[in-house]
């Protein structure tokens, strides 16, 4: 992650994105994750995507899934998380 930049959004209470995500982390004590598709997103171009889990799941505080994120949504219930996009 050193000198590497990231644009850096909060998500929260059903709040779905999309694009090319370097990682995300859990900011609450009980941050629940509703979908999250692996893959290498391209703009314009034909996106790679790898895997998908739908099944809710919950991400510690301070935790983080890596990428390469296509798309990520948060859960109605519970967390708040930073995605970190990366810059182009």
């Amino acid at each position: 992650m050193a000198g590497q930049l990231y644009s850096v959004q909060l998500v929260a209470t059903a709040t779905a994105v999309t694009g090319s995500i370097a990682f995300v982390k859990g900011l609450d004590v009980v941050n629940t994750v509703d979908n999250i598709t692996f893959g290498q997103y391209a703009e314009g171009g034909t996106s790679t995507l790898t895997s998908n889990i739908s099944d809710n799941f919950v991400l510690s505080k301070d935790g983080t899934i890596p990428g390469p994120i296509y798309a990520f949504k948060s859960a109605d219930t519970t967390g708040r998380f930073l995605v970190y996009f990366n810059k182009n």
